[in-house]
């Protein structure tokens, strides 16, 4: 079920913690159901598991997220503001180059198993 929900989800904020989820059951083999702010917790828990090439990139998707929500927060709906033309940089960043690669590792993962 966690496989199919990390194969299927499309926002890339929902994401990060599906495949947190979905990391620690394929290196520990039990369930784990952590909160939003518990996530960095869980990669570090997660540094010796996994290949650094995977590590790296889930450390660096979960900056890009946390920087992502820092400037949703920041954000005043002032047209004037750059923090929406960042914010999208942010989101498209997640989306189109990191979300697809920590799906193909994660999934890549779970078929060796």
């Amino acid at each position: 079920d966690l496989i199919a929900q990390v194969s299927s989800e499309t926002d890339p904020v929902s994401f990060l913690p599906k495949v947190v989820a979905l990391l620690f059951l394929q290196a520990y083999n039990k369930a784990l159901q952590a909160p939003g702010g518990a996530v960095g917790a869980v990669i570090t828990v997660l540094k010796d598991k996994l290949p650094a090439s995977t590590f790296k990139v889930l450390t660096e998707y979960h900056a890009t997220t946390v920087k992502l929500l820092a400037l949703q927060d920041a954000a005043t709906g002032d047209e004037d503001d750059c923090t929406s033309d960042r914010m999208l940089e942010k989101k498209e960043d997640l989306e189109e180059r990191l979300m697809p690669e920590l799906k193909s590792l994660a999934l890549g993962t779970s078929k060796e198993q």
